[in-house]
């Protein structure tokens, strides 16, 4: 596996790093598609720059309230019909909790 950052492409531009290992949430489902989340660890430090920077996640002990809106990014599919269509560039939605 492989991470690309400093690119809103997904095949191209950024850097791209090297994963050691990576983690899945416990209770990801392929079927709903529920808990898409997990961890990667990297063989090598990001380094930083103007295009890469790291983002803010919550505090540990912080949960979201009901009705707060929270961001996600990715290249992922954009559907989760049988096409599983994947984009090439980087997209984003904000989401209310």
């Amino acid at each position: 596996m492989t991470v690309r950052v400093g690119s809103t492409l997904r095949e191209e531009g950024g850097i791209v790093y090297e994963a050691q290992d990576q983690r899945p949430h416990p209770d990801f489902s392929f079927e709903t598609v529920n808990f898409d989340v997990g961890v990667v660890i990297l063989k090598e430090t990001i380094m930083y720059g103007p295009t890469v920077q790291p983002i803010k996640l919550v505090d540990k002990n912080q949960e979201p309230h009901h009705g707060e809106m929270l961001e996600t990014t990715g290249w992922g599919y954009t559907s989760v019909s049988p096409l599983k269509i994947v984009s090439n560039w980087l997209s984003g939605t904000a989401k209310s909790f």
